[in-house]
């Protein structure tokens, strides 16, 4: 579990293990901080609202009108397992033109990129 979360919470290497962000720009990961990257070519300005050591990472954001909910939950198995859910929710008149289907792709491919780094 420690090295899912540490992949989480270095914010500056995600570029590193999923293909689909382009670049972040964070000061500090915390509650409360600022940060904005790009992802699938959107650029997002987003804010940490929860951080829960080996539990919980949460931020919302904001791009092109849209407002995003994003959660990372994190929960150990018996063994050396850890199951990830990831959770997002989106409101404005844009979503009608994104798709759940887009939505769903992009997540499940930080699932796998993020699976795929936590096993190396």
């Amino acid at each position: 579990m420690d090295k899912v979360w540490e992949l989480l919470i270095d914010f500056d290497r995600w570029k590193e293990w999923n293909s689909q962000i382009e670049w972040v720009e964070i000061e500090e990961v915390k509650e409360e901080a600022s940060f904005k990257w790009k992802i699938n070519g959107s650029k997002i300005s987003s804010t940490i609202s929860r951080i829960t050591e080996n539990e919980i990472l949460s931020w919302t954001g904001t791009f092109m009108g849209l407002k995003a909910i994003h959660v990372w939950k994190l929960d150990a198995t018996d063994g050396n397992q850890t199951i990830v859910t990831c959770e997002e929710s989106m409101q404005g008149l844009l979503t009608l033109f994104l798709g759940h289907r887009t939505l769903h792709e992009t997540l499940l491919k930080w699932l796998e990129a993020l699976k795929a780094e936590a096993e190396k």
